[in-house]
């Protein structure tokens, strides 16, 4: 009984540690007790603003927060809090906050006004240099703005502040980010430190900053022109959509030809997401036979076929959808391809083949998940 008692103690005393090497939240508790907390104790609040759907937020937990080290800093030198945006007091602070995506993490005072604010996924590294900077004043972006709006031009403070504000995904980003590089020679424009700055200010064509590097592609990472190139695309294409425009669709089609003509696949896929989007079922099921008899993409053939697994009733649009599954299936079999494959045929009436595949789709939704 006495070993029984000793390793019982030893092993809560293993569990306690683990437990405390990390960052302890708050977990959902009501805002108005983290709030009190942060006065009584003189400290900053640290938000992990989540919800259950998010796979960066969920890697967060696991890969960041349960560091020992970045846990004995936040610990000491904030209320950390955690708060599902998407139900109780989480759905009002989410509106509150603006928050925009997941993972969002913020920085308040004891006021609960944002100090600091990052969207997306950082390293254990990046979060022990946010808590470092934080404990100066001068570091929070309220204060940063207030320099901006007195007239502080000077380079280093700009970047400090173009950095922050597109990481947080702030309203006026891109005045900052413009205000920076502004600041400095065009020269030093394609140092990698300015990679995301760039990125950041190349959302269209026509933007100065885009015509730069596409005139002077060479200065810059290929991966960079390439990825900017992207975004303008997807820019482009989001206009189109947002509009109706088959005249603004063109336009993007002309554009993939002059910026990016190994990018043929895109043209199709835009094109397919364009009717697809604005609901015009006959000139998406026209494109789609037409596209995808010859598509070697598993991705977009299982995309279409779930499609219409969802939205037809019509047999032989079903069979031919089918078709595209079994090709996505035979180029990469996965859990989520196998499933649409299985639901077509059920929905055709093929029940031992339905069976199979939606069988098959659990064994590896399964195998996947480990």
């Amino acid at each position: 009984m006495k070993n029984f008692k000793i390793k019982t103690l030893f092993l809560s005393l293993v569990i306690s540690t683990a437990v405390s090497a990390q960052i302890q939240f708050e977990d959902n508790v009501p805002f108005q007790q983290v709030l009190n907390r942060s006065k009584s104790e003189n400290k900053l609040i640290f938000i992990d603003c989540y919800t259950t759907w998010c796979g960066p937020c969920k890697w967060l937990v696991s890969n960041v927060f349960s560091d020992k080290k970045l846990g004995e800093v936040y610990n000491s030198q904030f209320v950390n809090y955690k708060l599902d945006m998407e139900k109780g007091e989480g759905l009002d602070l989410a509106k509150k906050f603006g928050i925009q995506a997941y993972p969002t993490l913020l920085w308040l005072n004891e006021n609960g006004e944002v100090v600091y604010r990052i969207v997306g996924t950082n390293s254990i590294e990046s979060f022990l240099e946010y808590a470092s900077s934080l404990k100066d004043d001068e570091n929070h972006f309220p204060s940063m703005v207030k320099k901006f709006e007195a007239g502080n031009r000077e380079p280093e403070f700009l970047k400090k502040l173009a950095i922050a504000a597109t990481n947080g995904y702030e309203a006026n980003a891109s005045t900052y980010v413009e205000a920076y590089l502004n600041s400095i020679s065009k020269e030093d424009w394609s140092k990698p430190e300015n990679n995301t700055l760039i990125y950041s200010a190349s959302k269209t064509f026509d933007s100065n900053t885009t015509e730069y590097v596409l005139e002077n592609s060479k200065k810059f990472e290929p991966t960079l022109v390439e990825a900017i190139k992207s975004q303008c695309l997807d820019y482009e294409l989001k206009a189109a959509i947002e509009s109706r425009s088959e005249e603004k669709l063109k336009a993007l089609l002309t554009l993939v030809d002059k910026y990016s003509p190994e990018k043929q696949e895109f043209k199709q896929s835009a094109e397919l997401y364009f009717y697809q989007t604005i609901g015009d079922r006959k000139k998406l099921n026209e494109l789609a036979t037409k596209y995808l008899k010859s598509s070697n993409d598993p991705n977009l053939l299982n995309e279409y076929a779930w499609e219409r697994f969802e939205n037809e009733t019509d047999l032989t649009l079903l069979k031919e959808a089918i078709t595209w599954a079994e090709r996505s299936v035979k180029l990469e079999k996965h859990f989520y391809n196998t499933d649409t494959l299985g639901q077509l045929y059920k929905k055709v009436g093929n029940t031992k083949k339905a069976d199979k595949w939606l069988k098959e789709s659990k064994i590896l939704e399964a195998k996947e998940n480990q």
